[in-house]
């Protein structure tokens, strides 16, 4: 045991000698690839506009969805929606008449939701707007679907679509102040 400390103690000599003459490298390298593991777990998908809503709630930079091509998508600014539906088409079932109305599309990120009254409040780029969703909708999409792994214990494979921070597309019309969420049959998606 004796011989064998005396080989170990003379390799690690020269190792403290090293250490102590490069004590600052190896400590700035060391928290550097700290910062990085932490950063890569945490913020590697992230932008400042995120990390904004995800922390405040707000954005006090640009909104995320700034730059979406409206014309593209179809989008419309609520704001420039009038505030009584428009009637795109009428058709009659028996004596009744039926007004389908002009969709539109409006998209934000989700703030707040409220389960009893089955709403959203999205932040748009152009300020606050209220979603009323159906509950049978609103329960759909506010649902989170959990599978019992090989482990045993329950994972999550999908949150909330309402979850703050999370930036969804809407379609239907405006009502007053409120978006009501809408779908004809002819309507492409939900």
């Amino acid at each position: 045991m004796k011989k064998w400390d005396k080989v170990y103690q003379s390799y690690m000599n020269v190792f403290r000698e090293w250490l102590r003459l490069n004590e600052k490298e190896i400590l700035d390298e060391l928290n550097g690839r700290i910062f990085k593991a932490n950063w890569d777990k945490y913020a590697k998908n992230a932008n400042l506009s995120a990390w904004e809503m995800e922390v405040l709630c707000f954005y006090k930079h640009e909104h995320e969805l700034a730059k979406v091509n409206y014309k593209k998508y179809g989008l419309t600014n609520f704001f420039d929606l009038p505030e009584n539906p428009e009637i795109e088409h009428t058709f009659y079932k028996g004596n009744k008449a039926i007004n389908l109305f002009k969709l539109s599309r409006i998209c934000g990120t989700c703030i707040a939701k409220n389960k009893p009254k089955s709403t959203v409040t999205i932040l748009t780029t152009d300020g606050v707007v209220n979603v009323k969703f159906r509950k049978d909708y609103f329960a759909l999409f506010d649902k989170q679907i959990s599978e019992k792994g090989s482990d045993g214990k329950k994972h999550v494979v999908e949150k909330s679509w309402f979850n703050r921070g999370n930036m969804i597309m809407v379609q239907g019309i405006r009502l007053g102040n409120t978006f009501i969420t809408k779908k004809y049959k002819s309507s492409i998606g939900h």
